[in-house]
């Protein structure tokens, strides 16, 4: 006889709705931490679901492009 165990919460798939992907996209400068606490989301999923929105913490960002700058 076969059981099904259930996943442990964390490893419950998350469903995203576009409210969530707009509070995403407009604090993209927030940690992760703090956007998963306010969204009640793993990190992980956060910084899954940022990736996929093409999301980029600003401040990586311009600092790629003045490393980018300086190596020129």
């Amino acid at each position: 006889m076969n059981t099904v165990k259930a996943l442990p919460r964390h490893f419950e798939a998350s469903f995203w709705c576009e409210a969530d992907d707009l509070f995403l996209k407009e604090n993209a400068n927030l940690p992760f931490a703090l956007l998963a606490d306010l969204l009640h989301k793993p990190t992980s999923e956060i910084r899954k679901r940022r990736q996929q929105l093409g999301i980029l913490k600003t401040s990586a960002v311009l600092h790629h492009f003045e490393n980018m700058t300086l190596s020129a």
